[in-house]
């Protein structure tokens, strides 16, 4: 879904599995976001950093976030006030630890927990 207006709210979902990012935009839809689908972590950045959006929230998978280092540096300088919300399955919590501010949610997650963290998790 795709809209304009200065009262929608954006989120930006990126998963390395096409069935994840389908079901996260479809939640998210749901709920009354616009969803914008990414094919990578750059492109969703470069989604997030379109100021013509007021992109609201980025919505990815633990492992994009730990082997793209560049990412929580570029969030914190160029986009503080992103919601950044993390899917992991698994994942170590010390090794997320660096990502302070980023909401983690587990795999398998339920709807209220996604979007408690979507439109909760404030990055600052």
């Amino acid at each position: 879904m795709v809209t304009s207006g200065e009262d929608t709210n954006w989120a930006v979902v990126f998963d390395a599995e096409p069935a994840v990012c389908a079901l996260l935009s479809l939640l998210l839809e749901r709920e009354g976001f616009s969803v914008l689908r990414a094919r990578s972590l750059n492109e969703a950045v470069a989604k997030c950093r379109d100021q013509t959006l007021q992109v609201h929230a980025l919505v990815c998978d633990a492992d994009e976030v730990t082997a793209n280092t560049w990412l929580s540096p570029l969030v914190h300088n160029e986009l503080p006030d992103l919601r950044v919300v993390v899917l992991s399955a698994g994942a170590n919590p010390s090794s997320l630890r660096k990502y302070d501010g980023y909401c983690m949610v587990p795999k398998p997650f339920v709807c209220e927990q996604l979007m408690s963290a979507v439109r909760g998790s404030a990055k600052r």
